[in-house]
């Protein structure tokens, strides 16, 4: 199977956009895509689940590339259900590169959506029903070459002049713990709304770097696109090690209102305790939610340092594994 993935990883491109039976004919499993046992979930690793998704289940989904890293990774956005729905769920995981587990645990969801769309959900409808009205969009994987970084290490990195630049940054002989992109910009300080006002670092590095202005990144700029194609109801940002949920960033009004009782909903699936009130430094979800008018919650999966080990895996899927169902069910009817 790891050699049919690897293949397919190869030609992932070409048969997401434009292929249509390579799983068939490869004659692959049509269950359990997303491996779940203990290993490190690879981009490429995600990119061949993503092909096997989109050709077993193509009625139901699409892939679309909103954006490419430094290191010519694409940035891959999920579409469950109608594009054209009245209401939108957009989720993101993997802005910090060391943040991996949260991409596998999206990944997994996508997958069991997948399986049981035909599932009741009240007597005449289907859970594939409620997709017609409330679609969600997923990018599982944000950062990419932040991803590799902290699995593989520095020399997983392509570009030999990105290559070189990093091993002069700090942070390069903790490869593991990377949370920046290939250029040692740290993409969740990167963002326009606050940008700047928590200078921790001065020069590209593992962690903390904004960036010489926001939105410099071509990794932030695929969030920007995601953003610019349609308006979002609502916002989920998955981040790790704190298990809690953040929403609270001093807004008002009615996005603090809706963004309090979407902090309800998230915290009713997951069980996940409330953070403290934060201040606006360039996050993903300062933006979403100040610049995009958009209820944003910011949720933190894990109990340890990063990269979480596999012993984590379990409890973030209990927890987690029914919010996308439930949210979607949630705003199909409001």
């Amino acid at each position: 199977m790891k050699k049919v993935k690897a293949f397919l990883g190869l030609c992932m491109l070409s048969i997401i956009i434009g292929g249509r039976v390579q799983a068939k004919e490869l004659n692959l499993p049509e269950t359990e895509i997303v491996d779940v046992t203990n290993h490190v979930y690879t981009y490429m690793e995600m990119e061949c689940d993503l092909v096997q998704l989109k050709e077993q289940y193509k009625d139901k989904m699409a892939c679309i590339p909103i954006g490419a890293s430094l290191d010519s990774r694409t940035v891959w956005e999920v579409v469950i259900g109608n594009p054209q729905a009245p209401k939108a769920i957009f989720i993101e995981a993997a802005v910090h590169g060391r943040e991996w587990m949260n991409s596998w645990m999206l990944m997994k969801q996508i997958e069991e959506l997948m399986k049981n769309w035909e599932t009741p959900i009240v007597e005449g409808v289907e859970l594939g029903d409620i997709f017609e009205q409330c679609a969600v969009y997923i990018v599982p994987m944000v950062n990419p070459d932040g991803v590799t970084i902290s699995q593989c290490g520095i020399d997983a990195i392509q570009n030999e002049l990105l290559r070189a630049n990093l091993y002069q940054m700090k942070g390069a002989s903790k490869p593991a713990r990377w949370k920046a992109n290939a250029a040692g910009v740290d993409i969740n300080r990167n963002f326009m709304t606050g940008w700047g006002n928590k200078r921790c670092v001065k020069a590209p590095a593992s962690e903390f770097y904004e960036g010489i202005f926001s939105f410099s990144e071509p990794e932030t700029m695929a969030i920007a696109n995601a953003f610019a194609q349609r308006k979002f109801d609502i916002a989920i940002s998955y981040h790790s090690m704190e298990g809690a949920i953040y929403w609270n960033i001093g807004q008002s009004g009615e996005l603090l209102d809706k963004t309090a009782a979407l902090a309800v909903e998230v915290k009713q699936v997951t069980g996940y305790s409330y953070g403290e009130q934060s201040p606006l430094n360039g996050l993903d979800y300062n933006w979403m939610m100040i610049g995009q008018n958009t209820p944003t919650v910011l949720i933190e999966t894990g109990t340890v340092a990063c990269p979480l080990p596999y012993s984590q895996w379990q409890e973030i899927w209990i927890r987690n594994k029914d919010l996308i169902k439930q949210l979607a069910i949630i705003y199909a009817t409001k």
